[in-house]
């Protein structure tokens, strides 16, 4: 991309906001754990993927949490992930707030297209032709006798 910057950053949860998550069993990766264990690279508000509306919703699971009157984690299929109206900056009320936790996912796969249900018309076609092979290689070989019994011939 040409640009350096193409969105703002999002704020931090508050420590409040912080221990209700871990209540919850959920580890948010951008909250430095120590001084020698924090999940990011450089700062906390970074953002390494932006994601549309639409592909972002394929990722969710269903699975949501409610953290707080303006806050829910909801399950994705990267991790958990803090969505909500953040009450940092009292002059702002829009501003909004989102965490993601990735584990258990390799960072190269975040570039799989299809891990964001994006698939190739080309691999989809040869499924389909995959299915129709299969389905008229069974009525070729799959009959029923007089009995009513199915027969099955052998390809040799």
């Amino acid at each position: 991309m040409d640009q350096n910057k193409i969105c703002t950053s999002l704020p931090k949860l508050d420590s409040k906001n912080i221990e209700e998550v871990k209540q919850l069993g959920i580890f948010v990766s951008d909250i430095c754990l120590d001084e020698n264990l924090c999940l990011y690279e450089n700062d906390p508000k970074e953002i390494h993927i932006l994601l549309g509306a639409d592909t972002a919703a394929r990722l969710f699971t269903g699975e949501i949490k409610k953290i707080s009157p303006d806050l829910i984690a909801m399950n994705t299929k990267l991790g958990w992930t803090v969505i909500g109206r953040s009450r940092i900056n009292k002059n702002d009320s829009s501003s909004t707030l989102m965490s993601l936790l990735v584990n258990d996912v390799n960072i190269s796969d975040l570039w799989r297209l299809d891990t964001l249900n994006i698939n190739d018309p080309a691999e989809i076609q040869s499924r389909k032709e995959l299915e129709e092979a299969a389905k008229e290689h069974f009525e070729r070989s799959v009959t029923r006798d007089n009995e009513g019994r199915y027969v099955v011939t052998v390809d040799t």
